[in-house]
């Protein structure tokens, strides 16, 4: 590669950091909590939608032009939908993205197109295949590898149908690797957010439960003590020429001591 392919991985990488740091702040808003937790409303997957389309935008309206080709990562929006919202927000994701690369034109604006649509449609159907849950961050690199893949043959054919004189080495080497790449490490940095989230909030939770049962077992335990305690006399006998007392102070919280002062007369 060339300095010029050098400078489109440097431009790509300060898109995917904001792409990135949106991600981080998204994912902890009452929407994608919804996501999470399985139940999101269809209001919530209408914006999902469009956040994610939005995404798709970006990647596209950000991109620089190779070969006769747009040298971007607008898959990412829709992957990621997909992988994290299921097939609905992730085609729709896909479909707003397309519908942008379409109104661009060009010679290759079908090929271009496409790409957003099957990424988005085939993340939530892997969604589904996983059981509604994000993949780990190692199959979600692989799966977006194995997509964008599948995603560049099929719009290489595209080009080819429409007689585009552009070098299919060129366009692999200068346009599809460099989106392959750098999209895989963003949905790999995406992936690995989310699942940092989904540790702390398991981890949260199964704090706040130890805390309850601790909390409910020194409620047990006050109780226990409070009854060890009403067995003890509250006052002593007192008999002439000595001083009784007496007292229990258990090593914990309850103790198994009792004590009292029985009188008792000797029998000559």
């Amino acid at each position: 590669m060339d300095l010029g392919i050098l400078q489109t991985f440097l431009m790509l990488f300060e898109m995917i950091c904001v792409v990135i740091v949106f991600a981080y702040l998204f994912i902890r808003s009452r929407f994608f909590v919804e996501v999470l937790e399985h139940h999101p409303m269809v209001s919530t997957q209408i914006i999902l939608v469009v956040i994610f389309g939005c995404l798709s935008i970006y990647g596209l309206s950000s991109g620089v032009t190779f070969s006769g080709a747009n040298v971007n990562i607008r898959d990412l929006g829709p992957i990621i939908a997909g992988l994290t919202c299921g097939p609905y927000v992730g085609l729709g994701a896909g479909l707003i993205g397309g519908a942008y690369r379409m109104s661009m034109g060009g010679s290759n604006v079908m090929a271009a197109a496409i790409g957003p649509v099957i990424a988005g449609l085939f993340s939530g159907l892997v969604y589904l295949f996983n059981k509604r849950e994000l993949l780990s961050t190692k199959s979600a690199v692989i799966f977006t590898i194995v997509i964008e893949s599948f995603v560049s043959v099929v719009a290489l054919v595209i080009r080819a149908m429409n007689g585009s004189s552009s070098s299919v080495m060129t366009v692999v080497v200068n346009v599809a690797i460099p989106m392959l790449i750098l999209t895989s490490i963003a949905v790999g940095v995406f992936s690995f957010i989310v699942h940092n989230l989904l540790t702390e909030r398991k981890t949260l939770r199964e704090k706040e439960s130890l805390e309850r049962e601790m909390a409910r077992k020194d409620a047990e335990l006050q109780i226990a003590a409070e009854i060890q305690k009403s067995f003890l006399p509250d006052t002593l006998l007192q008999i002439e020429g000595f001083e009784i007392a007496g007292t229990s102070i258990p090593a914990k919280e309850v103790g198994g001591d009792f004590y009292d002062v029985m009188p008792f007369e000797v029998i000559p």
